[in-house]
């Protein structure tokens, strides 16, 4: 609580957070499989303009992201960077301005990922409810198709911001950009949002293979123990 607190007073335009969710207890291009659980989402408008922008996204960095459907895994491919991604909630784009009510607080969750002794494991959750609230009132003049596209760009964020602390290893944020801890409404609509250069120096250097491997993300054990154990 104290680490949201401290965003809510240093950051006063926050309307959302993307964050954790706190346990007891190089050269060329890297690819990474997301295993994407889409519960009652896998019909969604939204999900391909969610695939593009995380994929423009993690390009910039080295990464080369590539989709998987984790309800239908056997056999995990362990060649690269394993990552389990689950879609809570209704996952479409609001509609009408009674769609769902605001967070009494002003701040939302919007995505989370586990961090257990120190690690932080390959798996995250997008909190759709929480998105709709947040963006709500500001998409509901907009044309359905339009909406469509911002609700599953703005996805896109939250999953690039999550990949981002599970591939650098990192639970410490940017100032700036897709890395920050607290996105507020304008980053989630604006035509343009992206890593800052110091987080995107982060995660190209982890894409080397070998820098990869001496932070502990070589063979995505964690993720394929998840998947295996579905």
């Amino acid at each position: 609580m104290s680490a949201q607190f401290r965003a809510i007073v240093s950051l006063s335009f926050v309307f959302a957070c993307a964050a954790f969710a706190e346990s007891p207890g190089g050269a060329g291009v890297s690819p990474v499989l997301v295993y994407l659980e889409t519960g009652s989402n896998a019909d969604s408008a939204s999900l391909p303009f969610m695939r593009r922008e995380t994929e423009t996204l993690l390009r910039t960095a080295g990464y080369h992201v590539e989709w998987r459907d984790a309800g239908g895994t056997r056999e995990p491919d362990t060649r690269a960077d394993l990552v389990v991604v689950r879609l809570a909630g209704s996952c479409t784009a609001p509609v009408g301005q009674n769609a769902a009510a605001a967070s009494p607080d002003g701040l939302q969750r919007l995505a989370t990922t586990p961090v257990v002794d120190g690690r932080i494991l390959p798996f995250s959750q997008v909190d759709c409810a929480a998105l709709t609230r947040a963006l709500v009132a500001s998409l509901t003049d907009e044309a359905p198709a339009r909406r469509t596209y911002l609700y599953g760009r703005a996805m896109g964020r939250l999953v690039a911001h999550e990949l981002y602390h599970i591939l650098g290893q990192t639970t410490e944020h940017s100032r700036s950009g897709v890395g920050k801890s607290c996105f507020s409404l304008g980053d989630l609509t604006a035509e343009v949002f992206e890593f800052e250069p110091g987080a995107l120096a982060r995660l190209r250097r982890l894409a080397d293979p070998a820098n990869a491997a001496a932070h502990g993300m070589d063979d995505g054990t964690p993720a394929a123990a998840i998947l295996n154990g579905r």
